[in-house]
């Protein structure tokens, strides 16, 4: 952890202290408040400067009220889905609407997963592109009785695909070319939905949901090529 050497204080005024960093650039800052109450860093946003603090200190904390509940709705699934707040919460992130859906989905794969020959489903694995559905199953498929997805996108690679590998898989995301292009034989089984009719990229790009059997590689090849990052 680095530090910070304070060298030169170019002002008594507690609004116009500045501190000379090592690398000899000039930080300022300011204090405000009881000198001898609990300390609390506050950095300023772009276009903002240590000297933005009101003189009022209601007011100050009427702004930080008014930027708590702002920052609330935006980052706290709290507002009402397809509402508004909702809607402008999506216009600055996608981290709400992605998550929309998954209890469905999970649903769906646990009807394809008792629906398969009960001989099958000991050899049967469940397949995703993304992360947001390797979440899901992994959140809502234990009250199924579902393993845990196999997944190669970011850190879920390093779970590897299991020992002995499925035989049968249960694919979520893929499109027909590429499933075609990995399996001896793949079967639609269903398609990723949500009953608030939210778009999002398990409705878009990834709402196919297969039954795959037949890899057309050693599990170790595929697996090579099946590891992505994003």
């Amino acid at each position: 952890m680095s530090t910070i050497t304070l060298l030169t204080f170019d002002s008594p005024s507690r609004t116009g202290r500045t501190i000379r960093l090592r690398d000899g650039r000039w930080l300022g800052y300011a204090e405000y408040g009881d000198p001898m109450g609990k300390a609390v860093f506050h950095f300023h946003g772009s276009a903002g400067s240590r000297l933005e603090h009101p003189a009022d200190e209601r007011i100050t904390w009427g702004t930080l009220a008014a930027g708590g509940a702002v920052a609330a709705v935006l980052v706290l699934p709290i507002a009402p889905i397809n509402s508004l707040l909702w809607n402008l919460a999506n216009e600055t992130h996608s981290n709400f609407d992605e998550q929309i859906g998954w209890p469905e989905l999970v649903a769906t794969i646990a009807d394809i997963y008792t629906g398969l020959p009960v001989e099958e489903q000991s050899l049967t694995g469940i397949l995703t592109i993304n992360y947001d559905e390797a979440g899901a199953v992994n959140l809502y498929g234990l009250a199924y009785g579902l393993l845990e997805a196999i997944s190669g996108m970011n850190s879920y690679r390093w779970r590897g695909f299991g020992d002995p590998p499925p035989r049968t898989l249960i694919v979520v995301g893929y499109r027909w070319d590429t499933a075609e292009r990995s399996f001896e034989s793949c079967e639609l089984a269903g398609q990723t939905t949500n009953r608030y009719g939210v778009e999002n990229e398990e409705t878009l790009y990834f709402s196919n949901i297969f039954v795959c059997r037949g890899l057309r590689d050693t599990w170790p090849e595929f697996w090579k090529d099946f590891q992505d990052f994003g």
